[in-house]
């Protein structure tokens, strides 16, 4: 005999990840709504992680259309892989997963990206719409200038906590920049944070 839950009970776990993922265990009614949520946003903290859910979705293929979000750490993984398969990917957030480790924001890695891994991005990441970069630290405002300038068709842009080690040396190298972000039709808005 198969338990239904009450709809007042659906209305409340509904929207709650983490209470809808334990009731499924135990309830089919809530499988399908649990898979959405699970499948939407999708964080990873490490390379096999990243590699593993690879593997998933080559056999579960039905579940590459309902990924719309990705969280890595670029200096651990560069997701370009991932951005090519997934037909509905429009958020990527670039995060450094362990930046409470890190005693001053100065002794952050480095995100370094090499000019292969950014034309791989100009071109496998023209579906991101939201690019948001946490926490990071890059050596140049060239290199990350480099990195926002890969994702072309993003609308919004949003920076947190973000970091050049090496300052420019004149103000020609912004100037530039914002010149090229301006004539991004598709950009809207750029978020920085502290």
């Amino acid at each position: 005999m198969s338990l239904v839950l009450p709809w007042e009970v659906l209305e409340r776990v509904i929207d709650h990840f983490v209470i809808l993922r334990s009731f499924s265990l135990t309830c089919r009614q809530l499988r399908p709504r649990t898979l959405l949520f699970m499948m939407e946003s999708c964080h990873f903290h490490a390379k096999d992680q990243v590699f593993a859910f690879c593997d998933f979705l080559q056999a579960k293929s039905e579940f590459l259309s309902l990924i719309q979000s990705l969280f890595v750490c670029p200096i651990d993984f560069l997701p370009f892989p991932l951005i090519r398969i997934l037909p509905n990917i429009s958020t990527l957030r670039f995060i450094i997963r362990r930046f409470g480790e890190y005693a001053r924001p100065a002794d952050r890695p480095v995100v370094d990206l090499h000019p292969s891994a950014l034309s791989c991005y100009r071109v496998y990441g023209e579906r991101i719409r939201t690019l948001s970069l946490d926490h990071l630290s890059f050596t140049t405002y060239s290199d990350f200038f480099r990195l926002v300038l890969a994702f072309p068709n993003a609308t919004e842009i949003i920076c947190q906590d973000v970091l050049v080690k090496i300052p420019p040396t004149n103000a020609s190298v912004i100037d530039v920049v914002k010149r090229k972000l301006s004539k991004q039709p598709r950009l809207e808005t750029i978020k920085m944070k502290r």
